[in-house]
């Protein structure tokens, strides 16, 4: 049988964890609420990559069904909801573990944290203002070549948009994941230099999941390579950093 004392420990925790999922809850439904507020400019704002190059002609997005639109802006302001709540959600989460963890540790994973997010937020500004543009103004002229006139509905656009956002920002966070397993020592930057070949088909492989045609798959290929190098540098540069650590540690 468990010790009694491991018991009330474990129940504590499990006790502040759900404290923290109804905190966190609680503040994306908060934010999610103000974010439907903004519904109309945050859609027109979605729009623009598709009324870039189709301003001067007289074919809109359709609606196929009376809710559809209603519906867009729900998953919208749910979206941009949680991405407000974020920091709150990181800080509930950060003070639930970070009594766990030694000074060092705590140094950088919110170092990790706060690149985490600008990363992330990098990814999405490029699928916003390069991919997107690129991409939608791809497949509607090579329809146009074919004599199809392009008709889609806003709930394969708004799809086809939030998943690319969506997809960018997570590909961006390669730095950080190989960065954060070089310090828990699962992976090293010999590793990843030896590696790169079998990097590149992972990357090519991981950007068709992620993406949802072949002319985002390519623009988040390039970049993810650079990221890669990067990664390489950064685990370079972390196992230094260990190495001296644990020689002051250990004189």
């Amino acid at each position: 049988m468990l010790d009694e004392g491991l018991l009330k420990s474990l129940s504590g925790h499990l006790s502040e964890l759900q404290r923290v999922l109804f905190r966190s809850i609680i503040a994306t439904l908060i934010t999610s609420v103000a974010a439907f507020c903004f519904a109309t400019p945050l859609f027109k704002l979605l729009m623009r990559p598709y009324s870039s190059f189709t301003q001067h002609q007289s074919v809109i997005i359709q609606s196929l069904d009376p809710s559809e639109t209603f519906s867009i802006s729900m998953q919208i302001a749910l979206i941009v909801g949680l991405v407000l709540a974020s920091p709150i959600i990181i800080r509930e989460l950060w003070w639930f573990v970070s009594p766990g963890l030694k000074q060092k540790e705590r140094r950088y994973i919110s170092s990790a944290f706060l690149f985490g997010l600008l990363l992330f937020a990098a990814g999405v500004m490029m699928a916003y203002s390069v991919v997107l543009p690129v991409s939608l103004r791809f497949f509607w002229d090579y329809s146009l070549g074919l004599g199809v006139t392009p008709a889609w509905s806003i709930d394969n656009y708004f799809n086809f948009v939030l998943t690319t956002l969506l997809a960018f920002g997570i590909a961006f966070e390669l730095p950080i994941v190989t960065t954060l397993l070089t310090y828990m020592h699962i992976l090293t930057a010999e590793m990843l230099s030896k590696g790169r070949r079998y990097a590149i088909f992972a990357i090519v492989a991981l950007a068709a999941i992620l993406t949802p045609d072949m002319i985002s798959l390519a623009l988040m290929a390039a970049p993810m390579l650079g990221l890669y190098e990067l990664a390489i540098v950064l685990s370079k540069w972390v196992g230094r950093r260990q190495t001296v650590l644990d020689a002051t540690e250990t004189s």
